[in-house]
């Protein structure tokens, strides 16, 4: 079985996509796993970091992203969205991490994400239940609900019949390619629109990466109480894998307080390995096509490599809760 997690924290510049990327090509190069970043950032950080500038123009301006995706349920047209041509495959510029597959942004899907927001959907909609590609598509993975679901659920709050947002839309048409996959990460933006619940409605578990400062800390309960609120509304269990620590600076006082104080939250656990502050991983967010070690990518005893290792196999031991065979 494929494990799904989406990366999301509310607040920006707290080392997200550097997080989902470093830890996707953990994974492959030290723990063999075949992984798939799906990028639901608008922002693109992802994509430009993984193909590098002219590539990802290439991608974007030839309709082989996700906008292409949302724009076919937005404009009810015959679909455009070919999941194969816009799959990038052997993104990763690390050697031995050649198993990191990548479906790319736009900066397009921050305007899709506000029509897709502000709009509901009628099940007979074709726009929202397409037919895509196959006129019988294949079965939806067990861990996501079919859209008619979602669509009729009855929302606990309102006591009345409610068509929900097309948060099923992205699952729907990438799910049943899923399972070619170890393990899958979704780069979220930062907000609980309906990009990152298309995300969210798709995944086992979710993480969050966080600066550990009180500004980049202070929403966490709300993402959690909003994402479990989300999860009873789609009727999933939807919980959290914990906080890895991002951007730390051991010098730091007010870093080295609040670890300790995020430590003692107990219902949120906090990954043992963290990201330290570093030239070296902020390098490694810069497009570089020339193939290199993991340690010389993401540095040995001084730099993050051997916290990564650790990173990656507290993930797997969390996410094996799921799937045994990780």
């Amino acid at each position: 079985m494929t494990f799904v997690a989406s990366i999301i924290n509310l607040k920006g510049g707290v080392g997200k996509t550097t997080t989902t990327v470093a830890l996707a090509e953990t994974l492959a190069c030290v723990y063999n796993q075949k992984v798939l970043i799906i990028d639901l950032d608008p922002q693109t950080n992802a994509s430009i970091m993984l193909l590098g500038e002219e590539r990802w123009i290439d991608l974007d301006r030839s309709d082989r992203t996700l906008a292409c995706l949302f724009s076919d349920a937005i404009t009810g047209r015959a679909p455009r969205f070919d999941y194969m041509a816009t799959l990038q495959r052997n993104v990763s510029n690390v050697k031995g991490a050649e198993m990191v597959d990548l479906l790319p942004a736009s900066l397009d899907m921050m305007d899709m994400q506000e029509v897709l927001a502000v709009r509901r959907f009628e099940p007979s909609q074709s726009s929202y239940l397409p037919a895509w590609q196959n006129p019988s598509p294949p079965p939806i993975p067990a861990f996501g609900m079919d859209n008619a679901a979602v669509l009729t659920r009855i929302a606990k709050d309102e006591q009345e019949l409610v068509f929900d947002l097309p948060v099923g839309l992205l699952s729907r048409v990438v799910g049943p390619y899923l399972a070619a996959y170890d393990v899958v990460l979704i780069d979220c933006p930062p907000n609980l629109g309906t990009l990152p619940q298309n995300g969210l409605y798709l995944s086992h578990a979710y993480l969050i990466p966080t600066v550990p400062d009180h500004l980049s800390t202070y929403g966490i309960p709300q993402i959690v109480q909003r994402i479990h609120r989300f999860a009873e509304r789609i009727g999933r269990h939807l919980p959290p894998l914990g906080l890895v620590l991002s951007k730390y600076q051991s010098a730091s006082s007010v870093h080295r307080a609040k670890k300790v104080e995020l430590e003692k939250w107990g219902d949120l656990p906090v990954f043992e390995g963290f990201l330290r502050q570093s030239n070296q991983t902020a390098a490694a967010g810069e497009f570089n096509p020339a193939k290199r070690t993991f340690l010389k990518k993401y540095g040995d005893s001084d730099g993050n490599g051997p916290s990564l290792m650790l990173i990656g196999n507290e993930f797997l031991n969390r996410a094996r809760q799921f799937d045994a065979s990780l």
